[in-house]
């Protein structure tokens, strides 16, 4: 049963991760084919699966076993090379911290790990082969992914998301302020993008920001065309809207705007 998968360094292989009851390993199918290529057997794994950023190496959960397994990869083939121990595991007991979502910083230099049965995120140094810090989370952690700038996030943590768009079409289809937001029919270039804030107080901090407030409630003594604002003195902002999106288990709601 695959739970989970990542490319290759080469994206011309799929790494299939198997957490089924039957079967437990990692399978490589050829991206182009769809064949099998290899099958390696575990004791046991859990859900992470990723490369070192030199894509010389592939670390995998070992789940139950309390351990994160390191393969070499080397010409579209992995290699069983060694495990880390996150715990000392008692012959014959369940694992205590069973490893589950993986991520490497982009230095390659820490892996972290999210401790499912541990309540925790493991950080362990790959040169030393050892854990070095263990931070507290929500119960039952999952996943954990490495920001852009190095951030590490576990799984669930609310990350505001922007994507910007060009178009020569107004997005817009409405508003409650149209004279104030200037809306017209006839086609506008420009740069439109939206902003998805996962909190109420995220979006609230968000908003006062694009005002010029600081979280402290200091407001920047600088003139709306002033040099000081850098780029933003040459912006021309036509229109904003600001959308509530309801909670997901009141998704069938429509978005309200604020």
């Amino acid at each position: 049963m695959p739970l989970a998968m990542t490319l290759s360094p080469e994206r011309d292989r799929v790494l299939v991760l198997l957490n089924g009851w039957r079967e437990q390993g990692i399978q490589v199918v050829d991206r182009a084919s769809g064949r099998v290529l290899q099958t390696i057997p575990l004791p046991a794994v859990f859900l992470g699966i990723t490369f070192s950023p030199d894509g010389k190496s592939l670390y995998v959960s070992g789940g139950n076993e309390d351990v994160i397994y390191r393969f070499d990869w080397h010409s579209g083939q992995a290699t069983l090379a060694d495990s880390i121990a996150l715990a000392v595991k008692q012959k014959g007991k369940s694992g205590t911290r069973y490893p589950a979502g993986i991520a490497i910083s982009r230095d390659g230099r820490t892996l972290y790990a999210a401790e499912n049965l541990g309540d925790s995120l493991v950080v362990v140094d790959l040169a030393a082969r050892r854990v070095v810090q263990r931070l507290a989370t929500e119960r039952y952690p999952y996943g954990v992914v490495v920001g852009p700038d190095g951030t590490v996030y576990p799984k669930g943590t609310a990350i505001p998301q922007r994507a910007d768009f060009n178009t020569l079409d107004n997005p817009f289809a409405w508003s409650a302020t149209p004279d104030k937001d200037k809306l017209r029919n006839t086609p506008s270039a420009g740069l439109h993008f939206a902003v998805f804030n996962p909190s109420s107080d995220d979006f609230a901090r968000n908003r006062l920001a694009m005002d010029g407030v600081l979280p402290d409630g200091t407001k920047l003594d600088v003139g709306p065309r002033s040099r000081a604002q850098g780029f933003n003195s040459v912006l021309t902002t036509t229109h904003r809207q600001n959308f509530l999106v309801p909670p997901r288990r009141h998704r069938s709601f429509p978005l309200v705007e604020l």
